[in-house]
């Protein structure tokens, strides 16, 4: 049940991404269009020559409202994009010092240091990603936005990951990688460094 609900997942991802800032994009125009209409009622049958400057002023409004939502979305994925790479590299070093550790039995303090230095690495890398992934992809503001995932999947991404990093066995982060893998690919459509 839990591959299917994160096949299903990644499967929706990069809709999801470009449904919210379509999404959003409508909203603002609604509100444009009230607003014009608003302003139609009230000035333009008083002033009939400001007719032409109200409506450059909210096709540009629209313009600037569309490429600021776009620009979120190019960002929020290329910086998520980001941190799930670190994430997975910093996985990738402490399953190599789990396996350092496995065949020979522990020497002391040294060895036991290093890898509770590379779990605490990882779990800050989570700390971040996951901050990325309870963001609104379309918005600043979580009442009206749609986050990267739902909390039900950032949750359970959240026990695979942390359930991976706590154990000793080198092979725990897989379950977790094959979903963090499908994070880069819906994001990797969208990345942008200069947005």
């Amino acid at each position: 049940m839990e591959m299917g609900f994160w096949r299903s997942v990644s499967r929706r991802l990069p809709s999801r991404i470009r449904r919210a800032a379509v999404f959003r994009t409508l909203a603002n125009g609604a509100g444009i269009v009230a607003v014009a209409a608003f302003l139609n009622a009230r000035f333009v049958v008083a002033h009939p020559a400001s007719l032409i400057s109200t409506v450059l002023t909210l096709m540009v409004a629209m313009a600037v409202v569309t490429h600021k939502t776009y620009a979120r979305a190019r960002k929020l994925c290329t910086q998520t994009h980001i941190d799930v790479q670190n994430l997975l590299r910093d996985m990738a070093d402490l399953d190599d010092a789990k396996a350092c550790e496995r065949p020979r039995p522990r020497t002391g303090q040294g060895t036991d240091e290093k890898q509770a230095a590379k779990q605490r690495t990882a779990r800050r890398s989570w700390d971040v990603l996951k901050l990325d992934l309870c963001t609104t992809i379309d918005s600043g503001y979580r009442l009206f936005g749609m986050p990267f995932l739902t909390d039900s999947a950032i949750d359970d991404l959240e026990r695979k990951v942390l359930g991976g990093i706590d154990t000793d066995d080198p092979d725990a982060t897989e379950p977790a990688r094959d979903d963090l893998h499908a994070i880069l690919n819906a994001c990797a459509a969208r990345i942008d460094v200069l947005a």
